[in-house]
């Protein structure tokens, strides 16, 4: 990671991480990642990375790295089915997960939050988004609470930020966006009131 004043800091684990250098009271920060996990391959995100100094400790600032291709979700509209395969990271070679496939309400595709912790579908005929929460160890999906949950129409699949803390989806027959909160303990979503 690196932050606004150009001190990098490398991570070696899960845990809480201090910058070398101080910076002073009213001091604008912002940390970046300017490189990333290679064995297994991960992709590394941040999160709350930039503000202003203040004179307590900043302790908002996340990284969180994922594994790359680990999983691979295929839906089938026709065939009304949701298809789960491990990526084998040395061959390429596809596994089935168990329980794959699973029965679906006339699929739109599917997203995956940045750390593989949730998928979320949108059910075409029925205007929901159902959501799962996928076992990262064996690629098991599990309903998230209180799914499916309400949209519009959504043609495509839902687009998740960076952080993986927003869905959004689109309405077929209204130019419209719904947006959603994702819970990051559980996967449920939560309707953004707003214009």
């Amino acid at each position: 990671a690196n932050s606004g004043s150009n001190n990098s800091f490398v991570f070696t684990g899960d845990g809480p991480f201090t910058f070398p250098d101080r910076s002073a009271s009213g001091d604008g920060y912002f940390v970046s990642a300017f490189s990333h996990p290679t064995n297994p391959a991960q992709e590394c995100a941040i999160v709350d990375g930039r503000g202003t100094v203040v004179s307590s400790p900043i302790t908002g600032v996340r990284v969180i790295c994922y594994l790359v291709g680990r999983w691979m979700f295929v839906t089938r509209q026709s065939g009304a089915t949701l298809s789960v395969a491990a990526i084998d990271q040395t061959s390429g070679v596809l596994t089935s997960a168990p329980g794959s496939p699973y029965t679906v309400n006339s699929p739109g595709g599917s997203s995956a939050t940045p750390d593989s912790r949730f998928l979320y579908v949108p059910n075409i005929d029925n205007r929901t988004i159902t959501g799962y929460a996928i076992n990262r160890a064996t690629g098991v999906l599990t309903l998230a609470p209180n799914s499916p949950f309400a949209a519009g129409l959504p043609i495509d699949p839902p687009t998740i930020d960076p952080s993986g803390r927003f869905l959004y989806a689109t309405d077929k027959e209204n130019p419209r966006v719904f947006g959603y909160r994702i819970d990051g303990s559980k996967g449920e979503l939560r309707q953004i009131e707003g214009r």
